[in-house]
């Protein structure tokens, strides 16, 4: 007999990059509160990524966040976010952070991640154009799948059964 596979949830993803130019200007001259703030749809869902450049004192770390701005279709909505810090002389020791989180109404947020800001890990930038910060955000989200009616036995064609009677007929 033959493993069978039912499929009870799927995964939709959905990537982009956020950048922020003149990442150090923006980073000195905003508050720990201020955030700058992207929307997204995925999957027909609303969400808003924030970014807080200068999230903790002395303003080392880069905080992100996810935000549901939608309506749960069924009870919740599971997404997590993934954060990359993307940068050409970042080459070692990158690696995505994530957060998970089940959100149930609107203006639901999750936990922050931290990054290390790219200032404190790198020398200072030589020219304008070196100053930024990439980060490659992900947002995947639990789809759960309609449940699955079992499939009604194949029916013999008339043929079929006609021989099947025929052949205990002959055994009798």
């Amino acid at each position: 007999m033959a493993n069978v596979c039912t499929k009870l949830t799927g995964t939709v993803h959905s990537v982009r990059l956020f950048q922020i130019d003149g990442f150090t200007l923006v980073a000195k001259t905003m508050s720990t509160t201020e955030c700058i703030k992207s929307r997204w749809n995925v999957d027909g869902y609303e969400w808003k990524i924030q970014c807080y450049p200068a999230y903790y004192d002395p303003h080392d770390w880069v905080d992100f966040k996810l935000m549901f701005l939608g309506e749960a279709r069924s009870s919740n909505v599971r997404a997590s976010l993934g954060c990359l810090l993307i940068h050409p002389r970042i080459v070692s020791h990158v690696v995505e952070k994530t957060v998970s989180h089940v959100f149930k109404r609107p203006k639901d947020c999750s936990a922050g991640i931290s990054l290390l800001r790219p200032g404190s890990s790198l020398p200072v930038p030589a020219s304008l154009k070196d100053d930024y910060l990439t980060v490659q955000c992900t947002i995947t989200i639990v789809k759960e799948l309609p449940e699955l009616q079992p499939a009604p036995a194949p029916r013999r064609a008339p043929e079929q059964r006609d021989r099947v009677r025929h052949h205990i007929r002959c055994i009798r």
